[in-house]
């Protein structure tokens, strides 16, 4: 009796962390689709049978908003990219985003092309943010 209910415990305490997204957050999408992911989030690219993680905002030199600039400055941010079956590949894409999805950012890996479309929050002169991190993407087979 008390190993049913220490099951039943940890499958309500499983629900209520994907209720509130305490749990994986991956979902599903199609190549060629756009979408958002926050930093660390994962999704599922069902056509392709592959999996995407956006790791990582590594540097963000964007010219913020309210500043003028000799350089409009430029992003670097690291995706995790598998296949099923195969390990993780790396895909650091570096360059422009501006704060209207002005510019666009891309590299290929394994047989697909990812851009970078979006990044936000866009850097706001004197005002920090606390949002989170999203980047917007798409993937493309190649």
């Amino acid at each position: 009796m008390n190993s049913i209910l220490s099951v039943l415990a940890l499958l309500l305490l499983l629900a209520g962390c994907s209720l509130f997204g305490l749990g994986d957050s991956s979902s599903a999408v199609n190549t060629d689709e756009t979408f958002t992911l926050r930093e660390g989030e994962s999704v599922r690219l069902a056509n392709a049978n592959a999996t995407l993680r956006f790791v990582d905002k590594m540097a963000d030199s964007r010219c913020p908003l309210g500043v003028d600039c000799v350089w409009e400055g430029e992003v670097k941010v690291m995706l995790s990219f598998a296949l099923d079956g195969q390990a993780p590949a790396d895909v650091e894409l570096v360059g422009y985003v501006g704060p209207d999805g002005d510019g666009a950012v891309s590299a290929d890996a394994l047989g697909f092309r990812f851009t970078l479309r979006r990044l936000d929050p866009y850097p706001v002169d004197g005002a920090p943010s606390d949002d989170p991190v999203t980047a917007t993407l798409k993937v493309k087979r190649l």
